[in-house]
């Protein structure tokens, strides 16, 4: 990349305007021809833009500078210390990877980019970073890298994992799996934990998400992480739930609202009480769970904590269909879909349309049903949303041969099938689509 590509590069990271940046420089039509390649910089110009820029002259002309290697393995060292990087540096990060480096060093460049962004909840920009890496990361583990492979398959992981892409957020952390005999406990702990959750929501059996939650959970006790502890705890209430067994998810509750009481970690509360209502809900005591959901949002609201409300709002949804409360169904439809799609939440997106289509369905619009429902498996097979896609096939297949629809019937129960062969082999299907 030559240097007028990299200035380019850094003014649209800084969502610069050419004038604003050549701005008591030189005029925009030179910026231009240096930007397209066709003027060389003069010494003069690369010191007043770079400080407007805020970086230094090396950062963009050297490539093989050592001044600027020492740099870069500096910021790399002090972020795996503090995971704190400074824009400055994270601009210099960002334009190596257009540049020549060695593996170790683009790889630890992908994996802090990643995980900042992610920390930022600048997901697009994360998934940017992971394109580039496609480009130039080997599939197969150099020996003398297994840790810094282990943290960027992690990280990979935790992009498909904020999309709800679990298909292929397994397959990256199945990957960091296989490399994680050499890393610490509280790594491998996270990597158990991140696993149960995409477990729980791949696998019919549940004792799978159970097993790696509870290797998680042997861990964080093990270092006297009482905080980790709560979260697993509550991560595995939610399993029972999946798995039928509620009172030993209300156990799993009471035994997290200890720590959390004593730790005065009110943000696992609101998790607390709507694992709560899922309990009472599967139960049966359904106003018991209104109360627990309705506490949760308060309690999400109070924190400022708008994602997870929609897990909550999904369950509402399901009880005020039940109840035929079209008003309160409306409702949580809304916000749920602005917060799904704000955050990119393909799943609930996908499954928050599906509920919309099963209530033309209710109110007996049938073509609106089908033709609706139909989109919506396209969409899903777009979002990687297999297990959706699945069920809404059979549901249709259902539907038509209800219907006596025989031919039509058939048509969707094979397309299920399919979805179920599929989903059965997510490696491949991850493999097939990076």
């Amino acid at each position: 990349m030559h240097i007028g590509e990299k200035i380019r590069q850094l003014r649209m990271m800084k969502n610069m305007r050419q004038s604003e940046l050549v701005e008591g420089i030189c005029s925009v039509a030179y910026l231009s021809r240096i930007e397209n390649g066709k003027t060389k910089p003069s010494a003069p110009f690369i010191r007043a833009v770079c400080q407007k820029l805020g970086i230094v002259p090396d950062d963009i002309c050297d490539d093989d500078s050592n001044k600027k290697k020492q740099r870069i393995a500096n910021i790399i060292s002090q972020y795996k210390k503090t995971r704190i990087l400074n824009e400055t540096d994270e601009y210099l990060l960002k334009i190596s990877l257009f540049e020549s480096h060695l593996l170790d060093t683009r790889i630890n460049i992908y994996t802090i980019l990643i995980r900042h962004y992610l920390t930022d909840n600048r997901i697009s920009e994360a998934q940017q970073v992971f394109q580039l890496s496609k480009k130039s990361v080997p599939d197969e583990v150099p020996p003398d890298l297994t840790i810094e492979f282990f943290y960027y398959y992690l990280n990979c992981g935790n992009i498909f994992f904020s999309t709800q892409d679990y298909i292929k957020a397994t397959h990256y952390y199945e990957l960091a799996e296989r490399l994680s005999n050499r890393v610490g406990e509280k790594d491998l702990a996270i990597l158990f934990y991140n696993l149960s959750l995409v477990k729980q929501h791949l696998s019919q059996d549940k004792t799978i998400c159970l097993h790696y939650s509870q290797k998680s959970l042997d861990i964080h006790k093990k270092l006297g992480n009482e905080v980790d502890q709560a979260k697993v705890l509550i991560t595995k209430a939610t399993q029972y739930n999946l798995n039928h067994q509620y009172n030993q998810a209300i156990k799993c509750l009471d035994e997290a609202l200890e720590i959390v009481l004593k730790t005065e970690n009110v943000n696992f509360l609101g998790m607390i009480e709507y694992n709560y209502g899922r309990a009472y809900q599967s139960k049966g005591e359904i106003d018991t769970a209104i109360k627990h959901y309705e506490t949760c949002l308060q309690l999400r609201s109070k924190i400022g904590a708008e994602q997870p409300k929609v897990h909550t709002y999904r369950e509402l949804i399901l009880i005020y269909m039940e109840r035929k409360d079209l008003g309160k169904v409306d409702q949580y439809l809304k916000e749920g879909l602005r917060i799904a799609e704000t955050y990119q939440q393909w799943y609930h997106y996908v499954e928050f349309h599906m509920f919309k289509a099963l209530l033309y369905k209710s109110h007996f619009q049938e073509q609106l049903y089908e033709k609706e429902t139909q989109r919506l498996i396209d969409m899903a097979v777009e979002k990687n949303q297999l297990n959706l896609a699945k069920k809404m096939a059979h549901d249709l297949g259902r539907h038509y041969y209800e219907k006596n629809a025989y031919k039509k019937a058939a048509d969707f129960y094979d397309m299920a099938l399919r979805f179920e062969a599929l989903l059965h082999a997510p490696t491949t299907l991850a493999d097939s689509e990076s």
